[in-house]
């Protein structure tokens, strides 16, 4: 394994060119091209390799410590570096951006806890920064913290006041005072500071238990060191109403790249004090839009009227409850770096470096190495093409100095594998490995074992099996194959799968001593994409104790092959041994049968006409015929066999019984049932389209409906079917009036109109002069045979005349006349 050593001194007489002047480089989206990558970057300057052709590789290849793998379907990998770098020329902006709540110390309380016995405080001394800090393009030697959610860079400010009143949101313009006015009187300057988040909390101990608190200091390793500073669980002002309403957020600065991040945990929204308010930014020294040269740096080339100050949206003058949120401040600005891939060779040979950009597409070993791309859509994403045939280590390295003039020298390399195998090997279970055929005895079986390395998995596997009839292949289904588990021989190193194949599970009877040959084709397909073909002949010669089948007709003789013999009677004791080229052993057993002619009656039952065997067609019973109806048929040996048809007709018809001949408004449903012969189920069909399927059926008629059409279809059980209809009108009369009447109270013998559905009604009675002789307004009224003095009426004719009202159209009057005789 050789490491890459880089100096910095062999770099140090390059020329380093500066960059224009102009709008910054926007920084590099998630989805760069075809490029996936993490959405937050890490805030530490690095270099990280991909493969276009991204594949997790087996077990087996990590354990190797190949990171991917080349293989049949894909020798050609296709490597992406996207290096994050710290900004070398500032141009006076900051991206603010959402992050992740991913706080660097999840404690809240590491490093030095500030004392506090007042509120509004400054820490008492400066805190010194070890590493290369940047601010607004500025190199900061020390910070201090302050009670009031925020950090600055004016170190005049330790052991002072840390104001707490504002009403403007940033930026904070110089003044006389040297603050805002709006902060009243104070004797530091609150800007050149990070917010996060500035307010008016109540940190005296009084008001906090256990850790919490104020923390700050300088935490981890370089190059990735963090000044991190913490206000854990602390009370808004006035602290003793807001015991409940804490609030937990912290500052982290990066070395190298000079990133600002902001974590909160959680913010109470106070509204006891200063109206909730608090900020959540950066801003310069001075408060005002920064200029060319106003920076005192030579890695600072501001744009004319970069910003004074930067926040998230929505966060100056934020009265918000906030929970798990995070925010980024990243400057902005150019980078002159030095970038290049480079190859490693790990197969014995002495290692060589490779850079992809001076050397010709092939060198002396026939290795091919392409040259290095950079995309012109994303300016700090680089690739290189490669076809590696060995175990290689690709290494990208770049180096570029910071605003400090700190050198940087970053790498990341990724080793590629080969897994460009296809080896496969079909042979005997026990035997000659390369021999591709068995010779075996019918009876017998071929115990085969597929095999091939550990490294190889499979995504497919199929098998083929065929036999050689005629010099014809016959495709065999896979049931005479059996297959067993695959496992791994570790002595080999290399995976089998076993196999038993039984040639003659279904081998067909052969004449003479033709042996039986069966072929098994093995493809495979291994995830590598690689893939192959193995075949293997099983050629089945006759086996022992085998039965020589035969039949023939009533007076017929037959001539047994192996013993030239003749027999004319049913016999199973003739056998014979035959041996076969392979060696093997084969007794034949005869096993003949003498068949009679056979008699049988073909039982017909149809409910439609039957056209028999002997071409005739039959549309009733054969009862009369059925001797003369027989036909002649030869069975499996050809011997004659008569068949005698017994055919009878089964009618049917279908009937439906009904109880009703028609609907009126006192008779709805209507109760149905099926009486037809010959059939064995049945369907209703309802003018409402629900089908019904009982052998009794109820329906109801819809209102408005003039009559309903009832069908039923009969099925019988020889597949006829006939239909049957049925019509019921519906009678709209709702009242019924006799025609002949003798009046007779003690009877109740009265004439009069006669329903239950009347709402009102009126009846009046004319003689055949006209005179009105009754009437009465009651929907029961009835007439007793009396004119209106309460005299009898004669014999004769009388004209009566009705209006009526029914609750089936309770707003429209009916009107009835007729006559009706009157008799004693």
């Amino acid at each position: 394994m050789v490491v890459l050593a880089w100096s910095a001194a062999s770099m140090q007489a390059q020329e380093v060119v500066e960059p224009p002047f102009g709008p910054h480089e926007p920084s590099a989206k998630a989805e760069c091209g075809k490029y996936q990558w993490p959405e937050v970057q890490a805030p530490c300057p690095e270099v990280q390799i991909k493969q276009k052709h991204d594949h997790s590789p087996l077990k087996q290849y990590q354990a190797r410590g190949w990171d991917t793998v080349v293989t049949c379907q894909q020798r050609e990998l296709e490597l992406s570096c996207m290096p994050f770098l710290p900004v070398q020329y500032f141009n006076g902006q900051y991206t603010v951006d959402t992050i992740p709540f991913d706080p660097p110390d999840p404690t809240f309380a590491r490093g030095k806890k500030m004392p506090v016995s007042t509120d509004d405080d400054f820490s008492s001394s400066p805190t010194q920064i070890p590493f290369s800090f940047f601010f607004f393009g500025e190199r900061k030697e020390a910070f201090v913290l302050g009670a009031n959610g925020l950090i600055t860079f004016d170190t005049t400010a330790a052991g002072k006041y840390c104001p707490w009143k504002y009403s403007s949101p940033l930026p904070w313009p110089d003044n006389t005072k040297g603050a805002p006015a709006s902060m009243g009187t104070t004797i530091a300057n609150m800007r050149d500071a990070i917010y996060g988040i500035y307010e008016d909390t109540h940190p005296i101990s009084s008001y906090l238990d256990g850790d919490q608190g104020i923390y700050y200091g300088i935490q981890d390793e370089a190059p990735c060191r963090k000044i991190i500073c913490s206000w854990n669980g602390i009370p808004p002002f006035p602290g003793v109403r807001n015991k409940d309403n804490r609030c937990t957020y912290q500052i982290v600065c990066y070395e190298g790249s000079n990133i600002v991040e902001v974590h909160v945990k959680r913010r109470g929204r106070n509204t006891d004090w200063q109206d909730g308010h608090g900020i959540i930014g950066v801003q310069n020294a001075t408060g005002l839009p920064q200029e060319k040269g106003s920076i005192g740096t030579s890695t600072a080339y501001v744009q004319t009227g970069a910003l004074p100050a930067y926040y998230p949206e929505g966060a100056n003058l934020l009265t918000d409850t906030l929970e798990n949120i995070a925010f980024r401040f990243t400057p902005q600005g150019n980078t002159v770096a030095n970038g290049h891939w480079y190859r490693i060779f790990d197969d014995g040979r002495d290692s060589v470096e490779l850079p992809f950009a001076s050397v010709s597409t092939e060198d002396t070993n026939g290795y091919q190495v392409p040259m290095g791309e950079v995309m012109s859509s994303c300016p700090t994403l680089t690739t290189a093409v490669v076809s590696p045939t060995c175990v290689s280590r690709y290494v990208y390295h770049i180096r570029f100095k910071d605003a400090s003039n700190y050198w940087y020298n970053l790498y990341d390399t990724i080793t590629i594998g080969i897994d460009t195998t296809y080896d496969l090997s079909l042979h005997r279970m026990r035997g000659d490995n390369a021999a591709r055929q068995v010779d075996i005895c019918r009876g017998n079986i071929a115990q085969l074992v597929l095999e091939f390395p550990e490294l190889q998995d499979t995504s497919h596997l199929t098998f083929h099996l065929t036999r050689t009839q005629q010099g014809t292949d016959v495709p065999l289904a896979n049931s005479q194959l059996t297959i067993g588990q695959m496992y791994t021989d570790v002595q080999t190193r290399t995976k089998k799968i076993p196999m038993v194949l039984q040639p003659d599970k279904v081998a067909q009877t052969l004449p003479g001593n033709e042996p039986d040959t069966v072929h098994l084709a093995v493809e495979i397909d291994f995830i590598n994409g690689c893939s192959n073909v193995e075949n293997f002949l099983i050629i089945t010669h006759p086996s022992y104790d085998t039965v020589d089948e035969h039949g023939i007709c009533e007076g017929e003789s037959f001539t047994w092959e192996y013993d030239s013999l003749t027999y004319t009677s049913t016999t199973h004791t003739p056998q014979v041994t035959v041996s076969t080229t392979a060696g093997c052993d084969s007794v034949v057993h005869l096993n003949l049968t003498v068949y009679e002619k056979s008699f049988s009656v073909d039982e017909r039952r149809d409910c439609k006409p039957l056209t028999w065997l002997n071409g005739k067609t039959y549309t009733g019973d054969n009862s009369a015929t059925r001797e003369e109806d027989t036909v002649v048929l030869h069975n499996y040996w050809g011997c004659d066999s008569v068949v005698q048809l017994d055919f009878q007709i089964q009618p049917m018809e279908a009937i439906i019984e009904s109880s009703l001949t028609h609907f009126d408004y006192d008779h709805m449903e209507v109760e149905l049932t099926d009486v037809s012969y010959g059939g064995y189920n049945r369907k209703w069909l309802f003018p409402t389209g629900d089908p019904s399927y009982d052998q009794t059926a109820r329906y109801t008629i819809s209102d408005g409906l003039d009559s309903a059409r009832i069908a039923m279809v009969e099925f019988s059980t020889f597949g006829c079917i006939d239909t049957a209809y049925i019509t019921l009108p519906f009678q709209r009369d709702v009242i019924w009036v006799p025609n002949i009447f003798t009046p007779s109270a003690q009877d109740n013998n009265l004439f009069g109109a006669r329903s239950r559905h009347l709402i009102k009604a009126e009846m009046r009675i004319y003689n055949r002069f006209g005179v009105l002789m009754h009437i009465c307004g009651e929907v029961d009224c009835q007439w007793d045979g009396t004119d209106r003095n309460g005299r009898l009426c004669p014999e004769g004719t009388y004209v009566y005349v009705i209006r009526y009202i029914t609750e089936y159209a309770p707003l429209k009057t009916e009107t009835l006349k007729g006559s009706v005789t009157l008799i004693y």
